[in-house]
């Protein structure tokens, strides 16, 4: 969750219990191309949760106004276990399409474009779906899926160099932008890095394990860092909301 004086209440994920998911990317675009006078994007996620719309509704809605904010994805889900029915979209104001409706099967998003992924994109998304096939996931071997898939994300891997890394990131620091060519960014670039992790797991009964890693404060990546975890189980339900402590 966002604490930053004037954006109180803004997150990056939010789920409730009637099993709406929402998570928000800021796309990362040229140092010129940003503008200091649009609207802050941190309350995408949390307002979707709380208009009782379905993703994909709530999503058309949001572009016809997409052009008062800086660029943006917001990817939406919506899990019926008693349907045994999941509806996964994503709009984002960088281009003048959508919202898309997504296929069954893996995808994995970053802070480039959908349709120009930088190359640590489509290397997360080989390697959870490698996970995610090998482990077959079932309620006998959770707790292995849930340390595989947190092993994705601490990932440090520099997928560098990126031509289209660079062309987003024109007007930053080459050591900056390399860094962030990686899966797990350190926060030692300053503010800018991966302090929480989260895995939400939904098995075909609604039961739902939520569970997010965020680092122990001071920060201190030269160290051990600590993690410490939080781990929410509920079944989907009614309206109420949790969110991501990021």
């Amino acid at each position: 969750m966002d604490f930053e004086e004037g954006k109180q209440g803004g997150t990056w994920l939010a789920m409730n219990t009637s099993g709406q998911v929402a998570t928000l990317l800021n796309l990362m675009r040229p140092v010129s191309d940003m503008d200091g006078t649009k609207r802050d994007r941190g309350f995408l996620a949390v307002n979707y949760l709380e208009s009782g719309m379905e993703g994909v509704n709530y999503l058309q809605r949001l572009r016809r106004e997409g052009d008062i904010f800086n660029s943006f994805l917001l990817v939406t889900i919506d899990v019926k276990p008693m349907m045994g029915d999941v509806t996964a979209a994503y709009y984002t104001n960088d281009d003048d399409e959508g919202p898309v409706i997504l296929k069954e099967g893996v995808h994995v998003f970053g802070n480039s474009s959908p349709s120009q992924p930088w190359k640590k994109v489509n290397a997360a998304k080989r390697i959870f779906e490698e996970v995610v096939v090998s482990r077959q996931p079932d309620s006998e071997h959770k707790e292995e899926l849930l340390a595989e898939i947190f092993q994705v994300l601490r990932n440090d891997t520099l997928h560098y160099p990126d031509e289209q890394l660079d062309k987003d990131t024109e007007g930053r620091p080459e050591e900056y932008v390399k860094q962030l060519s990686a899966i797990f960014i350190k926060p030692e670039l300053g503010l800018y890095g991966s302090r929480t992790h989260t895995v939400i797991l939904i098995d075909s009964q609604g039961h739902v394990d939520y569970v997010e890693k965020t680092m122990k404060e001071p920060i201190d990546v030269t160290s051990n860092i600590t993690w410490i975890t939080t781990r929410m189980q509920f079944t989907i339900q009614d309206s109420s909301r949790i969110v991501s402590h990021l």
